[in-house]
């Protein structure tokens, strides 16, 4: 990263977390006025595109494993960290790819599990691992995959 020499790109350096990032950078997203005028782009999870890249390869890989016959389930685990993998995983499915089942890998920043298995979203402390896109406490993804679920509610969504 620090070899980009584009008088656009600007490299810094944040101490601690993936969530110490987002806290600051997706308010700056959400400014619209902001983002158009200085042409902010990011290729994490939170640009809806990244999500979109990760659908197609959703359908790659099951295609690449099953023909029109499979009735194998194919099971696909991706890591949670701020859970665009996932996220993306749902929208192939919504899209109708069949026989597929995510499975959520977590390591101790696990709030994704506690959220699932106990209904708390609670932030906890993260802690620093050798898997540092899995060091999430707020998957802002979780949004987005609340809404996908929900079959689009927004009355039982609100972020």
């Amino acid at each position: 990263m620090t070899s980009v020499l584009d008088e656009n790109v600007h490299v810094f350096n944040v101490e601690g977390t993936c969530d110490d990032v987002d806290l600051f950078i997706k308010p700056c997203f959400l400014d619209e006025e902001f983002a158009g005028k200085h042409n902010l782009c990011s290729i994490n999870s939170i640009n809806w595109a990244r999500i979109m890249v990760q659908v197609v390869h959703y359908f790659y890989a099951y295609l690449s494993l099953c023909d029109e016959s499979c009735s194998d389930e194919v099971q696909v685990i991706v890591p949670t960290g701020a859970c665009g993998n996932v996220t993306s995983g749902i929208v192939a499915k919504k899209m109708g790819l069949p026989n597929m089942k995510l499975v959520c890998a977590v390591n101790t920043n696990d709030i994704v599990h506690r959220m699932l298995s106990e209904g708390v979203f609670s932030v906890g402390e993260s802690s620093l691992t050798i898997a540092p896109a899995m060091d999430v406490q707020i998957p802002y993804n979780m949004e987005r995959i609340w809404y996908l679920v929900s079959d689009m509610d927004t009355k039982l969504v609100s972020t």
